[in-house]
């Protein structure tokens, strides 16, 4: 059976450090594993190594979150196993060395204690596993599109949420490179058909081809399936920057089910919290902890976005609305930016510093009207 890997190796060198000094244990085995049984998975992780507090039920709520967006029933999945392994312990797997983690079927493991990027797979796997690498790297990075934590200093800024560029070149496994410069393109291209034409066609063509499909099998399955020319539909993909009456809001990043603060302040919304651990509601494990919330925009248009933290913090705003493949989000160290926002959801996601409670804030305020 072909092996499909999850290779994240550009620019993580810092988080890998980090996680690294985190795990510092004794390469764990069968015997030095500790469990966690939640509704829809076993979370597993090597002793002496610590889960935030909030971690096991977040990744536990992850599933059916996915499994919503995919059209899936989570009570029918088979048991998902996620493995959290010391850094060490990890590189000791074949093939994998080098990557931030894996999936094999309906388990997952990695050296993060919450790689929601891996889980993602399990939950695809209920439906279709294997397939065309363009798709399954489509499914899983749309739907973790957001990954904080593997950010380096010169990533901060608006940024698209998607690479929407021209697929065609990233569709071929054959000629893929090491180093999966293809996600972005693939999950750019995934999220705009999910979002425009529902989860169902989607699982039809990623059973419809193989690891050794063509581009040209590609383009003739999506006409099968579709009943869509695949050329005309990318040069919409591209060049249509509106948002269709019709479109959905999935894939949604799963901040966007975190809890809400309202306003308290007509003119400035504002949240301050400390990112805690243990008996705390972070999650991810103490390698770098975070913790996300939701506010609600009252009304369209221009808005400072104020973000207060220690050294190594860091936030990102994200609009929960429809057609994310369009979405811009904004990743910021402590200090202020202008932002245009949308009327409706918002979610922010807080990465902790290096101390242990990190205190993190931040603030919206409107300046103007949209033009």
């Amino acid at each position: 059976m072909r092996a499909f890997t999850t290779n994240c190796r550009v620019g993580v060198a810092f988080v890998i450090a980090l996680a690294a000094a985190s795990a510092c244990g004794d390469e764990a085995s069968d015997q030095d594993i500790e469990v966690w049984s939640g509704e829809y998975i076993d979370y597993e992780w090597a002793a002496g190594m610590q889960p935030c507090d909030s971690t096991l039920e977040s990744l536990d709520a992850f599933v059916p979150f996915v499994a919503e967006q995919l059209g899936l029933d989570p009570a029918t999945f088979e048991r998902i196993t996620y493995r959290w392994e010391t850094y060490e312990s990890y590189q000791g797997h074949k093939d994998h060395e080098g990557t931030l983690g894996y999936s094999s079927g309906n388990h997952a493991y990695s050296f993060f204690s919450d790689l929601l990027h891996e889980l993602v797979h399990t939950v695809v796997h209920q439906r279709r596993d294997g397939g065309l690498s363009f798709l399954r790297e489509g499914f899983a990075s749309a739907l973790d599109a957001t990954s904080i934590r593997i950010l380096v200093s010169e990533s901060w800024g608006p940024r698209p949420r998607y690479n929407r560029v021209d697929p065609r070149p990233y569709i071929d496994d054959t000629v893929k490179d090491d180093g999966g410069t293809f996600y972005g393109p693939a999950a750019a291209f995934v999220a705009y058909l999910l979002s425009r034409h529902g989860s169902e066609p989607l699982f039809e063509l990623h059973a419809a081809l193989t690891w050794t499909s063509s581009p040209e099998r590609f383009a003739d399955a999506f006409r099968e399936i579709y009943d869509l020319d695949l050329d005309h539909e990318i040069e919409v993909f591209l060049t249509d920057d509106t948002c269709p009456d019709d479109a959905t809001t999935s894939p949604q990043p799963f901040a966007c089910a975190a809890p809400t603060v309202p306003w308290t302040n007509p003119n400035r919304w504002e949240d301050v919290r400390p990112v805690i651990c243990v008996d705390g509601g972070a999650t991810g494990g103490h390698e770098i902890p975070m913790d996300s919330v939701t506010v609600e925009v009252p009304e369209a248009g221009l808005y400072r976005f104020d973000f207060f933290g220690e050294d190594r913090s860091g936030a990102i705003l994200l609009p929960c609305g429809r057609c994310p493949w369009l979405a811009e989000d904004t990743y910021l160290v402590p200090g202020s930016r202008e932002v245009p926002l949308a009327k409706g959801l918002h979610a922010i996601t807080y990465r902790a510093g290096l101390t242990e409670p990190s205190y993190v804030g931040a603030a919206l305020s409107r300046i103007q009207d949209p033009p």
